[in-house]
């Protein structure tokens, strides 16, 4: 099954939607995204923003309602996602569909990429995190962590089972922590490369 076919069949079987959570999951909850736009806010501001991966839109539509960017553009593999957010299109803010780590990456100055690359093999995540640290000026990327060390997976809908830490082996990136956030036994870390 390939990495559209996966994706589109999460969302439109709901598999991340419970309790009351986002259909992007418990990462796309209040207790998470606030804390991320808060910090966020200030280095977003004023910039071409990229946000791949964009899911169900409910962070995004935080970025658009709270953010002072000059403009937005959303890149998400799930078609029909796409086509649900195109109610938010107007002069500054775009969606696309396409693949992160094929299609032409849209331009701009900093690049989200938010509780995407836990369900991506190593090799995957290497290749996506080398291709946008040379596409854009600044990266930032937030992922689920559980444990301290990365284990590698298939891709799919399930996540790590230790979490990704991008500063470990295999992919030793220098980062910069900018947030984490603890709640309901869940840890959501946010660093830029």
């Amino acid at each position: 099954m390939s990495l559209e076919d996966t994706f589109t069949d999460v969302y439109d079987q709901d598999r991340w939607k419970h309790q009351g959570n986002p259909r992007s999951g418990i990462g796309a909850g209040p207790a998470f995204v606030g804390p991320y736009i808060e910090t966020l806010a200030p280095l977003l501001r004023g910039k071409r923003v990229v946000d791949l991966g964009f899911g169900d839109f409910t962070v995004a539509k935080a970025i658009i309602r709270d953010v002072q960017f000059h403009a937005y553009t959303g890149m998400e593999i799930v078609p029909s996602m796409v086509e649900a957010a195109r109610r938010f299109e107007n002069d500054r803010v775009t969606v696309m569909q396409g693949n992160m780590a094929t299609a032409p990456l849209p331009p701009g100055e900093v690049c989200l990429i938010r509780q995407v690359l836990q369900h991506l093999n190593n090799d995957m995540v290497k290749q996506i995190i080398d291709r946008v640290r040379s596409a854009y000026s600044c990266v930032i990327v937030t992922d689920q962590i559980r444990g301290r060390r990365n284990t590698d997976v298939e891709c799919g809908m399930n996540i790590r089972k230790f979490g990704l830490f991008l500063e470990k082996p295999p992919f030793d990136y220098a980062i910069d922590e900018l947030v984490t956030v603890n709640h309901d036994r869940y840890t959501v870390s946010t660093v830029r490369l």
